[in-house]
């Protein structure tokens, strides 16, 4: 890309962007917030209209402010969601879908026979991973499902692969097996673009890297380049230190521990034979190492009265029927998932207070009264628009505002900061804060530890095979290196080494 502009509905989104990817490399971008993030990649996917600027695909112009080619590249996103066919087996799903396979009869052995060396090609003690031909796509993991469209990607002839906030749905053990997988396919010819919040992450998995924020690249350094490196570590660091490191330093100063008390919840799953013990009051991370029992999890929340393999149990006393009020959940994407668009946005933040409120529904007293609560607490008013008219950070807020409302002894938040941007992520930290502070004992189901670790005063990681490993506070510095934040327990003279404590320091000052 160079020096792509593009504007959208007379708005700027991308400001005079180059970007350079070059065959074999696994180029890392750090979006600071997504605007105009999507913009970028739908100019990579779909050559969609630029204002000014080139854009090169293997040495070709394939889209620039002269000329428009409508048509899609030969490029390939993945962001963790389904795109393999449930039903077709993972032989089915590379074959299949080939630019030559159209109008053709699937002949078992010549499938077999032309899909052999790429399944081969992964070897299984080189990489810790095993991908069989005939394993239908819904049973494959999450992991296996990532790899086999990567492959899938690489029979296609797609040079440039896009990961998009992969470690969402992966842990960190998996991520590190995903970037042997791309290192090994980018030795081959291809070029990845690894888009992920977080410079940990980067560091570990890319060979170049670069900053995006608010619609313009900031600086690209050589990661194998310790002066290079080291300049974007501060340079992606001190954005943060402006917003978020100032909040997540300010959460561990002030946090205290002593009003934590006994178990409140218990979750108990046949994946998992200790179960989840969550104490009164405390702020508990659970980390998957393997997505299936995270799954058994969810799916036992979602539906509490089948009762099979997931069981909860609050004060002692289990929960046979539907989740009563003293147990709340905000399902994964709740922006998405939990806002009733028929309804207006006053009706979606009262609906789980009638049990405080018995006369909600019929009082426009109280119904005010709500109303007010929640401008007090967010500083403006959503009630005047629709709720479809509403931003996903708008959404988010409002349901944990009806979470507030509602005022659970417990609630469980499923991978709560997935896909958000910097500003988003604050926001999140607030809101969840805000809940704690009422006496609201939170517990964050995640796959990646991320950012949930900021908020945690306990934290439980989950292994493939359901064991477990606890972790209090003092001891969150024993966490893998890799983990977002636990530079922040280890040795937080590092950060002020680097610049980013004395600048919050003076910012704080000044406030």
């Amino acid at each position: 890309m160079e020096r792509v502009t593009c504007r959208v509905r007379e708005k700027t989104e991308l400001q005079d962007v180059s970007l350079r990817i070059t065959e074999g490399e696994i180029v890392g971008l750090i979006p600071i917030n997504t605007y105009g993030l999507e913009s970028l990649l739908a100019i990579l996917l779909n050559n969609e209209p630029i204002y000014y600027g080139y854009v090169y695909y293997c040495e070709e112009c394939i889209n620039s402010w002269r000329n428009e080619k409508r048509r899609r590249n030969p490029v390939t996103l993945i962001d963790g969601n389904p795109a393999l066919v449930e039903g077709m087996s993972v032989a089915l799903n590379l074959y299949a879908f080939r630019s030559d396979s159209k109008d053709e009869i699937l002949r078992e052995k010549q499938m077999r026979t032309e899909i052999a060396p790429y399944l081969e090609d992964l070897d299984p003690e080189r990489f810790g991973i095993t991908i069989l031909p005939d394993t239908p796509a819904e049973k494959l993991s999450t992991l296996q499902s990532v790899v086999v469209e990567i492959m899938r990607a690489f029979m296609l002839g797609h040079r440039l692969i896009i990961l998009r906030e992969i470690s969402s749905v992966l842990s960190e053990e998996q991520v590190l097996v995903l970037s042997k997988v791309m290192r090994h396919y980018a030795d081959r010819g291809c070029a990845f673009l690894y888009i992920s919040m977080h410079m940990e992450e980067i560091r570990q998995v890319c060979t170049k890297a670069a900053v995006f924020n608010n619609g313009s690249v900031d600086m690209v350094a050589d990661l194998k380049n310790k002066g290079e490196g080291g300049a974007l570590e501060q340079s992606a660091y001190l954005v943060y230190a402006d917003g978020l490191y100032r909040s997540v330093s300010g959460t561990l100063d002030s946090q205290e521990q002593e009003h934590i008390g006994d178990t409140l919840l218990e979750i108990r799953t046949g994946s998992i034979p200790s179960g989840i013990r969550v104490r009164k009051g405390e702020c508990l991370a659970v980390q998957f190492l393997d997505t299936r029992p995270y799954q058994e999890i969810v799916d036992g929340l979602a539906h509490p009265q089948n009762g099979k393999r997931t069981a909860l149990y609050l004060s002692g006393v289990r929960i046979t029927g539907r989740l009563n009020r003293k147990v709340a959940v905000l399902k994964e994407n709740a922006a998405q998932t939990m806002i009733f668009p028929e309804m207006s946005v006053l009706d979606n933040l009262c609906m789980t207070a009638d049990h405080r409120l018995p006369e909600i529904w019929r009082r426009n007293s109280q119904r005010r009264m709500i109303r007010q609560e929640y401008i007090r607490l967010t500083e403006h008013d959503p009630f005047t628009r629709n709720v479809n008219e509403l931003s996903r950070e708008e959404r988010t807020e409002l349901v944990f505002m009806r979470i507030y409302m509602q005022r659970p002894e417990v609630l469980i938040i499923e991978q709560p900061f997935k896909g958000a941007d910097v500003p988003m992520k604050q926001r999140i930290w607030e809101l969840i804060e805000l809940l704690i502070s009422e006496g609201v004992t939170v517990v964050l189901l995640t796959v990646n530890m991320a950012d949930s670790l900021a908020l945690a005063s306990r934290a439980i990681r989950v292994g493939s095979h359901g064991q477990t490993e606890e972790y209090d506070r003092d001891s969150f510095s024993e966490l893998p290196e890799n983990l977002p934040w636990t530079v922040l327990y280890r040795d937080r003279e590092n950060l002020a080494r680097s610049g980013v404590m004395h600048k919050v320091s003076e910012e704080d000052q000044k406030m």
